[in-house]
């Protein structure tokens, strides 16, 4: 499909495999970055009336950049880009326009508010080490973050996490995922429209009596993954194994 890919490695990943064979791939349309360096990767495509250059920064650890927190490391990656790029606008005086875009991963903050995060994800930051203000990333038309479950704006700040396409716990259920389909064009960031993703089998959380479960009629599919939540006072045998009986993929019993 001539596709153009511009991936970058996270915090779960191991940086040297994901940007194994990047060059032979580059060639192919598909943009890698993966080990965090000092030069950031950046990708450029040409419209006729703007340019717009993807800047990619991948996950990195503090100690990668000889700092003590995520937000130094980032600052001072950042720092250098735009240095670049002063450099670059005085060299070059073009009528093109250009719009910047960042594609990174890391927990964005926004003067201290934290994204919603789900069960799934740890809420452990010590001491804020692990905290990138949203205010570091000035400067860009548009910024897209990974690392968070659900899809979010951060504060009203022009950068969104697109959240992950699937569901890690029940306390997602009530998610609807999504993917962005973001806009921009000689004048700057125009659209962001969320694309729902609907998985083969969803995650659902059933309330009621065995009874009730097993009679009554649900909104979910027999197939789809289920936290069953028992309001029966008592005790039950094999609860979970009843339940299977009707729902193969139930996951999870919890007592009320």
């Amino acid at each position: 499909a001539e596709i153009q890919v511009i991936m970058i490695s996270g915090n779960h990943d191991s940086p040297e495999r994901i940007c194994f064979g990047q060059e032979l791939l580059g060639k192919q349309g598909v943009h890698i970055a993966g080990v965090s360096k000092d030069t950031l990767k950046k990708v450029i495509f040409s419209e006729p009336k703007c340019k717009t250059e993807f800047v990619l920064l991948p996950f990195c650890k503090p100690a990668q950049m000889d700092v003590r927190t995520s937000e130094e490391a980032v600052r001072l990656l950042l720092a250098d880009y735009w240095k670049e790029q002063k450099s670059i606008a005085e060299e070059i005086a073009s009528k093109i326009p250009v719009r910047h875009v960042l594609v990174t991963h890391f927990f964005v903050t926004d003067g201290g508010k934290e994204p919603e995060l789900s069960d799934s994800e740890t809420t452990i930051h010590v001491g804020g080490l692990d905290n990138v203000d949203a205010s570091v990333f000035h400067g860009f038309d548009y910024v897209a973050l990974g690392h968070i479950h659900k899809p979010q704006q951060i504060g009203e700040h022009p950068m969104w996490y697109a959240g992950s396409p699937l569901k890690y716990s029940f306390g997602e259920s009530g998610q609807t995922k999504s993917a962005l389909l973001v806009t921009i064009d000689e004048t700057g960031l125009r659209e962001v429209e969320a694309l729902p993703l609907w998985p083969l089998r969803e995650m659902r959380k059933l309330k009621g009596s065995l009874r009730e479960i097993l009679e009554g009629v649900f909104e979910c599919g027999q197939q789809d993954y289920l936290q069953a939540i028992l309001t029966d006072q008592g005790e039950l045998i094999d609860p979970i194994g009843t339940i299977r009986s009707k729902y193969p993929n139930v996951m999870q019993i919890v007592r009320e």
